[in-house]
C-alpha cells in the first residue's frame, strides 16, 4: 500500500507510516510543496496507486462526483 496525506495531516503520520514499512509520501513532497491544489494532489494520487489521507471535505466531494482519487480515507 501507498499513502499520500494531505497538507493538513501531520509529517509525523507520515513518519509512522514509514517507520512501518507503509510508502509514505506528504503533499509538501510534491513540486509545489503546500501550494499544490487538490486536483494535482488527486492526480499524483492516481499515477502512483496512493491512497489520500486527508480531513478536508473537497477531496471527498471530487470522489463521489469525479472518482477522483480512486482511493481515499477522510476523517471529517
Amino acid at each position: 500500500m501507498k499513502v499520500l496525506c494531505d497538507v493538513h495531516i501531520a509529517l509525523k503520520v507520515v513518519r509512522f507510516f514509514q517507520n512501518n514499512n507503509v510508502e509514505a509520501s506528504h503533499a509538501n513532497d510534491l513540486p509545489d510543496s503546500f501550494y499544490s491544489s487538490d486536483r494535482d494532489i488527486c492526480k499524483f494520487a492516481d499515477r502512483n496507486d496512493c491512497v489520500v489521507i486527508t480531513k478536508d471535505s473537497d477531496f471527498l466531494n471530487s470522489y463521489l462526483m469525479q472518482q477522483t482519487p480512486m482511493k481515499l480515507t477522510s476523517r471529517l
